[in-house]
Formats: C-alpha cells, structure tokens, sequence
C-alpha cells in the first residue's frame, strides 16, 4: 500500500485529491494537512511514500522550501509539486528543491491519477 501526505492549504482542493487518492487501488491517504511544516514534521516519522505538495500552504509557509527539508532528510521519497501556478520560476525551483514531479490542479482526475503512478514507478514529470 502506498501512504500518501496530502499537503493542501484549500480545504476543497485537499478534499478533491483525497478523494482521488482514496479511489486508487493500492494507495491510501496517511496524512492530510493544511501546513507544510507540519507536513516536514510528519514525514520523519517514516510512514508516508508520496507527498502531494502545494506551492503555497498555510499559514503562508512555502512548499517548494519543505519539499527541499523532506527530500534531505528522506531522499527516498517521491514528492510531487501540486500547483496552479503555471510559473517557469516555480517549474525551476521545484526541480532544484528535489521534486520528483510536478502537476497543475486544472488537471483531471485521470491525467492527475497517471502522473502520481508513473512518478512512484520512478520517472520526474514536468511539464
């Protein structure tokens, strides 16, 4: 089974991919938080195999810095960069901070679902 973090500021975003998650077979949603410090603390504990990460969460901490804290302290895991900042800075960043991939949320449940498969059997996808 893979646990899933879900880090969402909006509470109907955070609602509409825990649904995503919780309907796909072989994954199940661990955490799902509004914070991405809260989100940095939880991943030490060691039960979470994919974060979903929003840029921008609350309260106004930065994604892109905690996905960077998470990927040195647990290079093992996959992190995925949830945006609907369509930003060439943004795209840059993510890579750099060690994003596995990264997806805007304009995209459907189908196309959302292919990216989170296809970044846990290992490729990075940027758009």
């Amino acid at each position: 089974m893979i646990r899933v973090m879900i880090v969402e500021d909006q509470k109907m975003i955070r609602s509409l991919l825990e649904s995503y998650i919780t309907k796909e077979e072989g994954y199940c949603v661990a955490a799902s938080v509004p914070g991405a410090n809260q989100a940095v603390e939880l991943c030490r504990g060691g039960d979470i195999d994919l974060v979903l990460m929003d840029v921008q969460t609350e309260p106004r901490e930065n994604g892109l810095t905690a996905a960077e804290r998470i990927r040195r302290a647990r290079p093992e895991m996959k992190i995925i960069i949830v945006t609907s900042l369509v930003d060439h800075e943004v795209l840059k960043t993510a890579k750099a901070a060690g994003a596995d991939s990264l997806w805007y949320k304009d995209a459907d449940e189908g196309t959302f679902m292919d990216v989170v498969r296809r970044t846990m059997a290992g490729e990075r996808i940027f758009p």
